[in-house]
Parts: C-alpha cells; structure tokens; sequence
C-alpha cells in the first residue's frame, strides 16, 4: 500500500498523484480519463475510462499464432480456446510452409464451439478468426440461467427417454452437449473480461469484484451438470439400443433420484439468485438422500439383472445422478456464502443495529 499526499491546487482544488507502476500498467497517459467510484465504506475506486480508448483496448488487438509451435494433438484447438476465453478478438494463425490438415480440423471444431468466432478468411499458410461478441449484451446472471437450463433439459430427456422407451429424446439430449459447452466458454470469457474492466462489468450485472470467483465456479459445475446429463443419455441410447427391458420399478426409482438430484441444483442456483438461506441448506441437506438411493439401487440392480452390459450403464446412470447432486450442493455452498456477505438478522456485526429478521 502506499501513501500520497493530498495537494492544494487553486483556491478550492484537491489533488493528488496516481502511483506510476499503476498508471503504466493500465495505459495511462497524459489527457486520459479516470473515474471515480465512492464506495460504502468511505474509500474511492479508482478505474482507467475505456471511454476513446477502443483502439488501445487488448479486445482490439490482433494476435498471431505460430501453428507450427503447436506440435501436440489438439494443441492449437486450445490455444484458440484460450484466447477466446481471456477476450481477444482478432487473431492470425500462421504456418511458415503449410497449415496442416489436422491444425484446420483443430481450428474448425473450436470455433464451432465458441460463440461470436468466425473464420473470416483462409489461406494455405494463414487462418484469420474474427470475434464479433458484445459482452455487454449478455447479462451474467441470463447467461448462467442457460448454461443452468440446458443442463437440467439433457437430464430429464435422458430420463422420459427410458421411461417412454424413445431412443430419439436420449438423442436429442447428447446434441445439447455442445451448447452447454459454448455457453460455458462464453461465461468464462464475460467473467474474466469483467475482471479486468470494471466498466464492462456493471454492464452485465457484476457490481463487485467478489462474486467474478463464485460465479466461475457455478458455472465450471453447471458445465459438469451437463456433462453427466449427457453421460445419463448416452448410456440410455445403449440400453434402447440393447432391446432389453429395464424393470419398471428400477425405472420409477431412476426416476425419482434424478428428480431429486435436479431439483438440488434448481434450489442451489435458486438460492444465490433470490439470497434465501434455506434453499441453499435444503439443496446440501439433500444430497444424502441421492447417495443413499444410488447404493440401494445399484445394490437391487445387480442382485436382479443378467445382463452385464445392462448393469453396467445403469452403474454410469446413478453414478452421473450422484455427481449432479454433488455438484448442486457444491453451488448452495456458493449460495450460503452469497448470503453471509449481506448484514442480516442471521449474521451481522457486532456493533450493527440488528436488521429486520427476514427468510433467505
């Protein structure tokens, strides 16, 4: 921390001089604009104005990549990735001879999955990309109610895919997987964005810097949620496949554990959005029941079936119902957390009058 002493300028002016490592590091030069934000407990924020400095921004830069560095299977497809993530928009990737073919698959399977990222223009030794996002269209908490919503969507198709005996839902639910997947990218490059500019995080509805970490997290585990919604319905396009019934009463019970799993994440991201305490409990509380019910059914599933196959992705369907409710209680953790950063009639400080007792 360091200090700097207020000066006098003009009869009524008050000034003092911004710390140079940290004026250098945003860019500053002389004629640039700050802002000020005055803060609830009496400091003052400080923040480079992005206003006229579009051109100078990193989203505006173009960036080359070396193809012929990335001499490892899939390694340019990340390096894409990444770079979309950490919010550049323009990049070159450049071969000194000839861009191979499995670097052009590469490029061609990431941009599929990356919102707003196109391929502007190819040659034999050079792939321009072009991002055309506007973060600030994307609001943080709609982007996280998909990501949310495709999730729970893959989860309860793969489940009436059994229940119906319609291999065509289970189907539809793995097609999903790769829009879970580009949401998730998306949210990754809107939180990180945010992180580095203030300006664009009031935007989409980040007004502190505390929840940018929470919120990764719930969403890296709604990305995971998905993952195991697509597990769940691939491993029912087998047993469909396979011909042979499942027992309607095994069904019934996949059933209600993947109702109860689904309904922790509902309550878990419902709980941070509406700040209520209890849902967040309720989701943790619940996770039990979904553990105990995996171990009673997979006990019951084995003692019945004769078909190693057939057990065997059942064993993937409960596995993946448990992780989904692990990852739902992991979000109400996030949400309980949420609500111990507000003064309340629960928690507050000492020397606080205490609020108006309310519920979550």
């Amino acid at each position: 921390m360091e200090s700097r002493k207020v000066q006098k300028v003009g009869a009524s002016t008050l000034s003092v001089s911004l710390p140079k490592e940290w004026a250098e590091a945003n860019g500053l030069r002389k004629g640039d604009i700050v802002l000020f934000e005055p803060l609830k407990d009496g400091t003052l924020r400080v923040m480079p104005s992005r206003v006229g400095e579009a051109e100078r921004g990193p989203a505006q830069i173009e960036y080359v990549v070396n193809a012929d560095l990335c001499d490892e299977v899939g390694m340019l497809g990340r390096v894409v990735v990444g770079n979309y993530v950490i919010g550049r928009n323009h990049l070159r990737i450049k071969s000194k001879s000839r861009i191979r073919s499995e670097h052009i698959q590469e490029v061609r399977s990431a941009v599929s999955k990356l919102m707003g990222l196109g391929i502007m223009m190819e040659t034999p030794d050079e792939i321009e990309l072009q991002c055309s996002i506007d973060a600030a269209r994307f609001p943080m908490e709609t982007v996280i109610k998909r990501l949310y919503t495709i999730g729970a969507t893959m989860q309860r198709e793969a489940i009436e895919a059994l229940e119906k005996k319609d291999k065509s839902l289970a189907e539809d639910a793995v097609g999903r997987e790769d829009e879970a997947d580009m949401i998730y990218w998306l949210a990754l490059r809107l939180l990180l964005s945010a992180q580095a500019d203030p300006s664009l995080a009031e935007k989409i509805g980040i007004h502190d810097s505390l929840p940018i970490v929470g919120n990764r997290l719930i969403a890296k585990n709604l990305e995971h949620v998905a993952d195991y919604a697509d597990n769940i319905a691939r491993n029912a396009v087998k047993i469909l496949d396979s011909g042979r019934a499942l027992d309607p009463a095994v069904v019934r019970r996949l059933r209600k554990t993947s109702d109860t799993s689904a309904q922790i994440v509902a309550d878990a991201l419902a709980s941070i959005f509406v700040h209520d305490m209890h849902l967040a409990n309720k989701a943790i509380e619940a996770k039990a029941r979904v553990e105990a019910s995996e171990e009673d059914l997979l006990r019951e599933i084995v003692d019945a079936s004769d078909d190693p196959a057939q057990v065997a992705s059942l064993r993937a369907i409960l596995w993946s119902l448990r992780r989904i409710a692990e990852y739902g209680s992991e979000i109400a953790v996030i949400g309980i957390n949420r609500y111990l950063e507000r003064s309340s009639a629960l928690c507050r400080p000492v020397d606080e009058k205490e609020p108006r007792s309310r519920r979550g």
